[in-house]
C-alpha cells in the first residue's frame, strides 16, 4: 500500500514549472516575543490528549446481498488513493481432514502465487505492477482471503483479476512443490523453537484435541497433491460461501453497484453453504499442577494459566481488563524490578469456538524459572485479593478503546471487521455491545472474575527448557520447582510427528 500511495503522491506533485516571483524586501526584524512556559512532564504516563469522540459505524448500513448471494460490506474511506477489496472464502483448516492436516494453508500459499485465465502467474505479477496494484492471499483458521488494491481508475480491471482469482485460478506445479518443500522445512525448524514447542504444548493442555490445536505434519503435508489443492478450491468456492469487504474514497453505491456489476452471472449452484461451527472445546479432562517439557536451551519458556469463557460470555469483557492489569503487574515485577526476563505479560486470548485461553507468559533463564514462577503466582494472588485500582481500570478501559479504534479506523478496517462477523455467524452489532459492556465494568466485576478464574486450583503451570537447570534454581532464591506441585513430564510426541 506504500508503494501505490507513493506513485499516487508523486503523480500529484508533478505539476509544470511556474515563472520565479520577484523576490520582495526582507521585514523588519521582529520583536522578541516571550516564550510561553509550558511543564514538561517526568514520565508518558503523565502526558494526556484531549478526547476525541469515536463511534462504531453500522454494519447493518453497510452489508449489501448482491443478486448471486454473495455478501459484501462496503464503506467510503474518504482520502484514501486506493481501492481495497477483499474476498473471504470461508472453509479453512477447519474442515482439512486429519490425514491432510495443512491442506487449507498450502492452497492458500499456492493461491497467492497463481495464474488466471490467459496470464501465468508472471505474466499477472507483471501486469499488476504496470498497474501499481497488488493481489494478495491470506489464509487462517475459517477460511482464506484474496484482496485486491487498486487505484480507481483500475477498478474495474481490478474486479476481474479478483473474480478469475477466486473463480478459475491457475495453480502452477513448480509453486505448489516448492512451497510445500518450504513448509515441511519450517514444520521441522519449529520442533527446536522454545516459543512454538511451548504453544503447542500449552493448546493441548488447554483445549485438547480439536481443529485449533491440530498441527499439519510431514506425512499429512507429503500426502497432499495439487488435485488435492484443485479439488478443494472448487468445492469451497462459490458466492454464498464469499463475504466481501470494500472501501475506497467513493459513494458506498457507486462501489456496491461495481462490485454487482463484477459477479453478475455467477451462479451459486455446486457450492454446499457452510454453516459456522459452534462446538468448542471439552473441559471434561482439564491440565492441572506443574507440567514439563525437557529442551536443550539456556531459556525456560512459562505459562501460568488455564481455560475461561468464549469470548461471547458475558466475563469476557472483565476478563480482557484483568489481564492488561495483572500484564502491568507481572511485567513490572519480573522485568523491571527484578530483570529476569525482556518480556512478561499475562494474556487473555478470545475464542469464539472454544474457551478463552488466560496465561501469564514469560521466558527467562532456566535456573530463574521457580523465583520468577513465585513472582507470577505472588501477583495473581495480590489481584484476587486486592483487585485494580480504579487508576489501573482507567488506563485499562483506554487500551481496549484504542483496540476499537484501529479495528473500526478506516472504512477497509471496518468493512473487514464486519466481514468477519458475518462469515462467523455472529451479530454484527457484536463489537457496539461490546463496547458498552467494557464502559461498565466495575473494579468489583473485575476482582470477581480474578477471584473465580484465576484460582490456584484452575490453573496449572507449564515449563519448557533444560529440566536440571530448572529443578537447580538459581542458587540465591530458596523457590524450586517441586514448590509448585508434583510435575507431569511430557515427552517430544505431543506437537505431532
Amino acid at each position: 500500500d506504500n508503494r501505490l500511495v507513493a506513485h499516487y503522491e508523486k503523480g500529484e506533485r508533478e505539476e509544470p514549472a511556474t515563472p520565479a516571483r520577484p523576490t520582495a524586501p526582507a521585514p523588519a526584524p521582529a520583536e522578541p516575543v516571550a516564550k510561553k512556559s509550558s511543564a514538561v512532564p517526568d514520565s508518558y504516563e503523565d502526558l494526556t490528549y484531549e478526547k476525541r469522540p469515536f463511534d462504531l459505524p453500522s454494519g447493518e448500513a453497510a452489508r449489501r446481498e448482491l443478486p448471486n448471494g454473495m455478501r459484501a460490506f462496503v464503506l467510503r474511506n474518504e482520502g484514501d488513493p486506493v481501492v481495497r477489496i477483499s474476498a473471504r472464502v470461508l472453509g479453512g483448516h477447519l474442515v482439512d481432514p486429519v490425514e491432510k492436516l495443512g491442506l487449507a494453508g498450502l492452497t492458500a500459499g499456492v493461491l497467492d502465487e497463481a495464474g488466471i485465465p490467459g496470464m501465468d502467474a508472471k505474466a499477472l505479477r507483471d501486469h499488476l505492477q504496470g498497474m501499481v496494484a497488488d493481489v494478495s492471499v491470506a489464509g487462517d483458521i475459517d477460511g482464506h482471503t484474496v484482496t485486491v488494491t487498486v487505484f480507481p481508475a483500475d477498478l474495474d480491471e481490478g474486479l476481474r483479476i479478483l473474480r478469475a482469482m477466486l473463480e478459475a485460478p491457475q495453480l502452477e506445479a513448480e509453486a505448489f512443490e516448492r512451497i510445500r518443500k518450504a513448509r515441511i522445512s519450517r514444520l521441522e525448524a519449529s520442533e527446536s523453537r522454545l516459543g512454538a514447542v511451548t504453544g503447542r504444548l500449552f493448546g493441548k493442555l488447554t483445549w485438547g484435541d480439536v481443529p485449533e490445536t491440530r498441527r499439519a505434519t510431514k506425512d499429512s503435508l507429503e500426502a497432499i497433491t495439487l488435485d488435492d489443492l484443485r479439488a478443494r478450491l472448487v468445492s469451497v468456492t462459490g458466492p454464498k460461501r464469499i463475504v466481501i469487504a470494500a472501501s475506497g474514497d467513493l459513494d458506498a453505491d457507486d462501489l456496491a453497484a461495481k462490485l454487482e456489476a463484477a459477479f453478475a452471472g455467477w451462479k451459486p449452484e455446486g457450492v454446499a453453504d457452510l454453516v459456522p461451527r459452534s462446538g468448542k472445546n471439552d473441559p471434561v479432562d482439564l491440565a492441572s499442577g506443574l507440567h514439563l517439557r525437557n529442551m536443550a536451551v539456556s531459556q525456560g519458556s512459562v505459562r501460568i494459566g488455564g481455560i475461561t469463557v468464549p469470548r461471547t460470555h458475558e466475563d469476557a469483557p472483565a476478563l480482557q481488563l484483568l489481564s492488561t492489569v495483572l500484564s502491568r503487574r507481572i511485567f513490572n515485577q519480573v522485568r523491571s524490578v527484578h530483570g529476569l526476563s525482556y518480556q512478561a505479560a499475562a494474556r487473555f486470548t478470545p475464542d469464539w469456538r472454544n474457551d478463552s485461553r488466560f496465561a501469564v507468559v514469560f521466558q527467562t533463564k532456566c535456573p530463574s524459572v521457580p523465583f520468577a514462577v513465585h513472582l507470577a503466582k505472588e501477583e495473581i494472588a495480590k489481584v484476587i485479593a486486592g483487585g485494580p485500582t480504579g487508576e489501573e481500570l482507567a488506563r485499562a478501559k483506554l487500551g481496549v478503546d484504542a483496540g476499537f479504534r484501529r479495528s473500526f479506523g478506516t472504512g477497509f478496517a471496518a468493512a473487514e471487521t464486519f466481514a468477519g462477523l458475518e462469515a462467523r455467524g455472529v451479530d454484527l452489532d457484536y463489537y457496539a455491545k461490546l463496547r458498552a459492556a467494557y464502559a461498565a465494568v466495575t473494579a468489583e466485576a473485575v476482582k470477581a472474575v480474578a477471584a473465580k478464574y484465576l484460582d490456584p486450583a484452575r490453573l496449572f503451570i507449564l515449563c519448557v527448557g533444560d529440566l536440571e537447570s530448572m529443578k537447580a534454581g538459581d542458587g540465591t532464591h530458596e523457590n524450586r520447582l517441586p514448590d509448585f506441585g508434583e510435575p507431569t513430564i511430557h515427552d517430544q510426541t505431543v506437537s505431532g510427528k
